[in-house]
């Protein structure tokens, strides 16, 4: 039963779905209420008329139907959708626009099962095709879009539309195989290349990439912010650029040290009030970021993309289709370096004795230093001297001299040819009395918890935790 509400009339069912067909640049929070409105109407007739918007020919009440649809579908609308499939007088494009949300359903008319259904499946195809580039035309978004359901499709089905582009002769097909040819299997790979070499001309600026850039405007930039490095190694690094209609174009690109790129979106139409928000939940989060130069992130992306090589690990499907706004002109030159230099090697620094302690102190740290000699390896040691270079980098970029210095001698001292043994290092052994702390913290919490002193749990390092955090 809809819920009852105070106040004025609300927009009719017919009011939200007219506008939903006409605008695609409706704002988040408008669009989160007509949805409310359809979902409180959704067996009471509003069901029925998002189905109705499929038995017309307006391409673009389609899309807002599927939009819907991919809301707000349950199982119990699967027959209801089948039914639509099963109707010779609902058109073949229509039909193929439900596919993804049959899919999602669990539908066996999804994927193959819907060509028996097509009054024309070969005219069908083609058309979808073209909507498909039309899409890719119009952003890096619809390109990202497209690219998804592509490597969702079968290979043979994959390998065939990627022949397909080919023969297209369009100049967009151009911006869908460039991707294709990153982290894909042989015959994906080999296939692009020959619908590339199809293309000819056409795709040659976009192709390689000094021409694609030249050819290609560079919207100005707005701002470029990376966070700091996290305790795993993490950072991120937000990017955006003016678009003419005073909208922005944004990047987030994620960076974990033992991975390489690990996740990578962006948007081609946020406000800017929007991107003052995101940079202000990322702090929320515990990603304190700082205003840095262009040529710095794409720095430290460049570094990034080479632990990915050299690791083998797969970039993010999106990051191809945003690679030129990226790295622009040229990512690996400039005059920023996302990792800070040595100092000199500190042998004969070695931490000067403490004062003897006694009682607790003392057996503390025979614990500390114990477990300091159990923990830490080379590789940690190397891990650990790379984050803090990082870190210090960017903070010699933010005018943080002072830190940066500090930064970099720790890391001088954490390299295992350095001469200190970790027992030694007081950067070292503040985090082994915090990992205590926390561990004593936790072991007193669960035993007042547990209201129990008979069984007491000893494990101070689950597996999850990172053990010196």
């Amino acid at each position: 039963m809809p819920r009852g509400r105070k106040g004025p009339p609300q927009e009719s069912i017919d009011s939200i779905l007219l506008a939903m067909s006409r605008h695609d640049d409706i704002d988040s929070t408008t669009l989160s209420h007509y949805f409310d409105r359809l979902d409180e109407e959704w067996t009471d007739g509003a069901r029925d008329k998002v189905l109705h918007l499929l038995r017309t020919n307006d391409l673009t009440a389609h899309s807002a139907a599927v939009f819907i649809l991919s809301e707000l579908a349950t199982s119990f609308d699967l027959e209801e959708l089948e039914d639509i499939v099963a109707d010779p007088t609902v058109g073949d494009l229509a039909k193929l626009t439900l596919a993804p949300v049959l899919k999602e359903l669990g539908s066996d008319m999804a994927d193959d099962g819907i060509i028996d259904y097509l009054n024309d499946p070969e005219a069908a195809m083609l058309q979808m095709q073209l909507r498909l580039l039309e899409l890719v035309g119009r952003s890096e978004l619809g390109v990202e879009s497209v690219l998804e359901d592509v490597l969702e499709m079968p290979m043979e089905r994959r390998l065939g539309f990627v022949g397909w582009l080919g023969m297209s002769q369009d100049p967009r097909a151009t911006k869908l195989l460039l991707p294709l040819l990153e982290n894909q299997s042989t015959k994906v790979v080999l296939a692009t290349i020959e619908s590339l070499q199809q293309l000819g001309p056409i795709a040659a600026h976009q192709s390689i990439p000094a021409l694609n850039y030249l050819q290609r405007q560079q919207e100005p930039l707005h701002e470029a912010r990376v966070s700091f490095i996290d305790g795993a190694g993490a950072q991120m690094i937000i990017m955006s650029w003016k678009r003419e209609d005073g909208l922005l174009k944004g990047v987030n690109v994620l960076f974990q040290d033992d991975w390489g790129i690990k996740d990578c979106y962006g948007t081609d139409e946020m406000e800017v009030d929007h991107w003052a928000e995101l940079v202000e939940s990322m702090e929320e989060q515990g990603f304190n970021s700082f205003e840095v130069p262009l040529d710095y992130c794409r720095a430290v992306i460049n570094e990034a993309r080479a632990i990915n090589k050299r690791t083998r690990h797969k970039i993010s499907v999106a990051y191809p289709v945003w690679r030129p706004l990226i790295e622009g002109a040229d990512a690996a030159k400039g005059p920023y370096t996302s990792r800070l230099s040595g100092v000199a090697n500190p042998r004969g620094r070695k931490r000067k004795g403490s004062q003897k302690a006694e009682g607790n102190s003392a057996a503390l740290e025979a614990i500390v230093s114990e477990a300091l000699a159990q923990v830490i390896d080379d590789r940690w040691r190397l891990l650990y001297e790379a984050r803090l270079r990082r870190q210090g980098a960017l903070f010699q970029l933010v005018d943080r001299a002072e830190e940066a210095q500090l930064m970099s001698a720790v890391a001088s001292a954490l390299h295992p040819d350095s001469g200190v043994p970790p027992q030694d290092q007081p950067f070292l052994r503040a985090m082994m009395h915090r990992t205590l702390e926390n561990g004593l913290l936790r072991l007193m919490t669960e035993i007042f918890e547990k209201d129990s002193f008979r069984s007491l749990p000893i494990d101070l390092f689950p597996k999850d935790d990172d053990p010196v955090f």
